[in-house]
C-alpha cells in the first residue's frame, strides 16, 4: 500500500482565499474612506485643531474593521485542520485486503452506505463514498484519491472518492 506525498487540492482550497481577500480589501477601503469622511466633517476648535465628531464615517470604519476581523476569525476556523493533507485529494493504491459496508447517518432522516477498504500491510481503513467500490473484491488492485477527514474526540481517518481499479 502506498500513500503519495501531494496531490490536488481540494475546490474550497482555490476558491476561499481569493473571495477572502477581495472581502478584506473591500474592507480595508471601507475603513479608509470612513476615516477620510471623518476628516473631512471635523470641526476646528477654538484653538483652530480638528475636534473628530462620531458621525457615520466613524461607524463606517468600525463596521468595516469588525468584518475584516469575523472574515479572519471564520476562515481560520474553515481551514481548520491547517495540515496538507486534510485539504489535498492524494492517491492511496495498493491490493484489497478486506472490504466492507456501513450504514452511517446524515442527519436524523437519512441513511447512506459507506464502503470500507483495507489494504495488504495496513490497518488503516479507507472509507469510500461511491457505489463503484461494492463491486472490489479482496485481491484486487486499486488506487482511490483520499484526503483526511479530522473527526471530534476520535482518531482521524480518511473519506475516499473513486479514482481507478
Amino acid at each position: 500500500m502506498s500513500i503519495a506525498e501531494t496531490g490536488p487540492w481540494t475546490l474550497p482550497v482555490y476558491i476561499a482565499p481569493p473571495l477572502i481577500l477581495l472581502g478584506l480589501a473591500a474592507c480595508v477601503y471601507g475603513v479608509r474612506k470612513g476615516l477620510e469622511r471623518r476628516r473631512k466633517y471635523a470641526a476646528p476648535d477654538r484653538y483652530g485643531l480638528k475636534q473628530f465628531e462620531r458621525g457615520e464615517g466613524t461607524w463606517l470604519a468600525a463596521g468595516c474593521a469588525v468584518s475584516a476581523l469575523t472574515t479572519v476569525v471564520i476562515a481560520a476556523i474553515s481551514f481548520f485542520p491547517y495540515g496538507a493533507e486534510y485539504h489535498q485529494w492524494r492517491a492511496v493504491s495498493g491490493t484489497v485486503a478486506a472490504v466492507d459496508s456501513r450504514l452511517v447517518t446524515q442527519g436524523s432522516s437519512s441513511l447512506s452506505e459507506r464502503f470500507v477498504v483495507t489494504f495488504e500491510g495496513s490497518s488503516q481503513p479507507f472509507a469510500i463514498d461511491d457505489t463503484r467500490a461494492a463491486t472490489v473484491r479482496p485481491g484486487d488492485d486499486l488506487t482511490i484519491a483520499c484526503k483526511r477527514e479530522w473527526v471530534y474526540a476520535s482518531v482521524d481517518g480518511y473519506g475516499c472518492r473513486w479514482a481507478t481499479s
